[in-house]
């Protein structure tokens, strides 16, 4: 987990992304959980909203991590909400 922390530290998010990914193949329980959650926020951070939604939700659901419930429930679906509706927004100035 430390490397993958480091690699965040420095903005290498895919690096950390790709790491965590690997703790939570190799591992399990509450270290799963945890990188499952630091995996959701790198995706977060890189822009894949959708992949860190799955990931947090894998996080509550199959690891047990209590932390995501909110994260999870109302920054990543207010945040996917928001970049629908820019969208809708830019299509709709195009149009124009």
């Amino acid at each position: 987990m430390k490397p993958a922390f480091r690699m965040a530290y420095v903005n290498d998010w895919d690096g950390a992304a790709l790491l965590w990914e690997q703790i939570v193949a190799t591992s399990g329980g509450r270290t799963a959980g945890k990188a499952a959650y630091n995996l959701a926020i790198a995706l977060e951070v890189t822009g894949r909203l959708d992949e860190a939604k799955a990931w947090s939700d894998k996080a509550y659901t199959l690891y047990g991590n209590k932390k995501v419930r909110s994260y999870s429930s109302y920054v990543l679906d207010r945040r996917i909400y928001d970049n629908q509706r820019l969208q809708n927004q830019m299509k709709s100035v195009a149009n124009n």
